[in-house]
């Protein structure tokens, strides 16, 4: 589901108007089916428009009454491999393309084709032109959308980085292989953005928490905390307990997170503190999994 935009033909000469579409009104009419499928929102068009004529495919940003995207290009390239995506937890057409009953349901970043039951008409399309369906997981997701928005600087949606999750999700399948994304929409809440950006920090152990037990005597914290320092490293929060049954009556308990360059310097800060003249008086040091 989603909107087929129409474009200024000043923006992209080739490009010709269209009014926009609701896609989900039209997925079972046979007139309509595989050829509204949208392409991009506008500051992507360009790009995809390059991509298009770099494979020797004709660029329709509206995909026209009779073409949509996997059409235009088997007709042009039959021998290109078209390759679907989907959410590990919406295997809708995954399903309907071996004659079962999909299993879905859950909380998905990929809303956009979050589908509990794709439409006959277009998985009858879908398999005739298509090679294969991956499924790909949460994890895999965001990973996705955090590269898209480091390294290209562009923001995608869960459902427009689903094609980068799959590249991700079977590296060796397209490895020496030319391969076209289509990033079909950026259209993420604020908040879930920052969400998965500061996830994929702990994903990568650039944020770190990290437990230290040890004796409850004036200046540990702060002997802890200068340790961190001089290693490079950036306190973000701490949280001291002392009430934790699983902790001595006469210990303490400290939850530190910590920001740093890279997996190896959250371990080399590990190494210092494991090392330091306060390690008589730690009990013990441990890293959580995320991020308290």
């Amino acid at each position: 589901p989603g909107i087929v935009h129409a474009l200024e033909p000043a923006f992209v000469p080739w490009a010709r108007p269209f009014g926009p579409w609701l896609l989900h009104q039209l997925a079972l009419h046979p007139k309509f089916v595989g050829g509204k499928i949208s392409t991009l929102d506008e500051p992507h068009f360009l790009y995809w428009a390059a991509m298009c004529r770099d494979l020797g495919l004709d660029f329709a940003p509206h995909s026209g009454d009779d073409f949509g995207i996997a059409t235009a290009i088997k007709s042009r390239r039959p021998a290109v491999s078209i390759v679907g995506v989907e959410p590990a937890l919406y295997p809708s057409l995954s399903a309907e393309l071996r004659g079962e009953e999909a299993k879905v349901g859950g909380a998905t970043i990929a809303e956009g084709i979050a589908v509990k039951k794709v439409g006959k008409l277009t998985a009858e399309i879908l398999r005739k032109l298509m090679d294969r369906v991956i499924l790909v997981s949460e994890d895999e997701l965001e990973r996705a959308i955090t590269l898209y928005a480091t390294v290209e600087k562009t923001v995608a949606e869960g459902a427009g980085a689903a094609g980068l999750a799959a590249l991700l999700a079977e590296p060796h399948h397209f490895r020496g292989r030319k391969v076209v994304l289509v990033l079909c929409g950026g259209n993420i809440d604020t908040r879930l953005l920052a969400s998965v950006l500061t996830r994929s920090l702990v994903r990568e152990k650039r944020i770190t928490s990290i437990r230290i037990i040890g004796n409850d005597q004036p200046g540990l914290l702060a002997k802890v905390s200068t340790v961190i320092g001089e290693s490079g490293g950036n306190i973000i929060e701490v949280n001291h307990n002392r009430l934790a049954l699983d902790v001595p009556a006469k210990g303490a308990e400290f939850d530190i997170t910590i920001e740093t360059r890279d997996s190896r310097h959250t371990q080399e800060i590990i190494d210092a503190l494991a090392t330091a003249e306060t390690a008589g008086r730690l009990k013990s040091i441990e890293v959580e999994a995320g991020v308290s």
